[in-house]
């Protein structure tokens, strides 16, 4: 059983879903978690049809955000990343993990030992 975190199915700690993902460096303002928390709080949560989710996102993003899809290890744009700033979500935006909490796993995905509070959530594959 694998467990799945992620306000749309990203993984805690090893981490397959980084094509949907996008990093805010720091410079813009997204310096902590807590800013990232403060900013994401701010918004609602965004509803889409499924059919409006498809038309928004690149074939890759459908896949992995709506259907639980992944990349193949290593083959990420984040799994070597060292900026600092905030990971995102690649369908809304929402600040999901700081660079303060990555590491190298060696699994071929990009990992991070927290999330920025109250941003993700785990799921159970069964």
């Amino acid at each position: 059983m694998m467990n799945r975190v992620g306000k749309l199915s990203v993984l805690l700690s090893c981490l397959p879903p980084m094509a949907s993902m996008n990093v805010r460096p720091a410079s813009r303002g997204w310096s902590s978690a807590h800013e990232a928390c403060r900013m994401m709080s701010s918004k609602d949560t965004l509803v889409m049809s499924e059919a409006d989710w498809q038309r928004k996102l690149t074939p890759a993003r459908f896949r992995i955000l709506r259907l639980k899809d992944t990349e193949y290890p290593g083959t990420g744009a984040f799994n070597k990343h060292t900026d600092k700033g905030v990971y995102t979500c690649g369908g809304c935006g929402t600040p999901l993990y700081t660079s303060e909490h990555k590491f190298d796993a060696g699994c071929g995905w990009p990992a991070f030992f927290d999330a920025v509070p109250n941003a993700v959530k785990e799921i159970t594959d069964e």
